[in-house]
């Protein structure tokens, strides 16, 4: 009791977390956590991102969307305006955020371009709705854009590296079953793991797709082919969910991720 509140923005339990939680328990709040606490300040942008956070609007995104663009804008707080100030985005008064300032925050992320697309994207929908609430008299973001993704992409699996996969990790492992359902079904990773024997039925695998479900709900159907059905019935499957750890909870998308990115060999 009687001692400051820290926001901490990091992912909890990620190591930056837990480095910053460690440092306040030695009674070390660094200027980062300082400017966290103090950016509820009304009229400030941190107060900006917390009324966004706490909006119906917010709300009606999807939960993955939500955890997402939450990590972001935080992150964006708690950031120094410029190498060695004092002062954190989060205390910046709205009157001062200009899309030259945005940029910086953008810019910042240059060298991971998903990210930088991902806190572009959340900066935008915060001010668009700030607008439309009227809690700023125009949207400094609005000509804030991202420089086109670099050449090349992703690597797509050659038809030589799913048959390599697939000699590595064979019916019955987990890794096999995960494959199969990215192939067999062509659906985001976000369904894949939110999928499970009850959206089956008559041989067609039938559900409501977790991207925008909230706002504009797409419903899916697609054939379970014979394929993936042999698969399904030879490997260890959760009850409500295909995709079960080894404690009986399902994966999420970033646990899909790795599984699916086991070497080949």
């Amino acid at each position: 009791m009687g001692q400051p509140k820290f926001r901490l923005p990091e992912e909890p339990g990620s190591p930056e977390f837990n480095g910053r939680y460690e440092a306040l328990l030695r009674g070390e709040a660094d200027v980062k956590a300082k400017a966290a606490s103090e950016r509820s300040a009304a009229g400030t942008y941190g107060w900006l991102v917390d009324e966004y956070l706490r909006s119906p609007t917010f709300m009606r995104l999807d939960i993955l969307t939500q955890k997402k663009r939450r990590g972001i804008l935080l992150g964006t707080c708690a950031e120094l305006v410029a190498p060695g100030s004092k002062d954190a985005f989060g205390s910046m008064p709205l009157a001062a955020v200009s899309t030259a300032n945005l940029r910086v925050l953008r810019d910042r992320k240059a060298h991971v371009p998903s990210a930088q697309v991902n806190r572009v994207k959340a900066i935008k929908a915060m001010f668009k709705w700030a607008l439309a609430e009227e809690k700023v008299p125009y949207d400094p973001s609005r000509d804030l854009t991202v420089p086109p993704p670099p050449a090349g992409g992703h690597h797509t699996w050659t038809v030589e590296e799913v048959r390599q996969f697939e000699e590595r990790h064979p019916i019955g492992t987990k890794a096999r079953l995960a494959l199969a359902l990215l192939l067999w079904t062509g659906v985001r990773r976000s369904d894949v793991v939110t999928r499970g024997r009850q959206h089956v039925r008559n041989g067609w695998l039938r559900f409501t797709q977790q991207k925008n479900r909230n706002r504009k709900p797409v419903v899916t159907q697609i054939p379970s082919l014979p394929e993936l059905r042999h698969i399904i019935d030879e490997s260890p499957c959760g009850d409500l969910n295909f995709l079960v750890t080894s404690t009986g909870a399902p994966y999420n998308a970033l646990g899909l991720r790795q599984l699916v990115s086991r070497p080949l060999r």
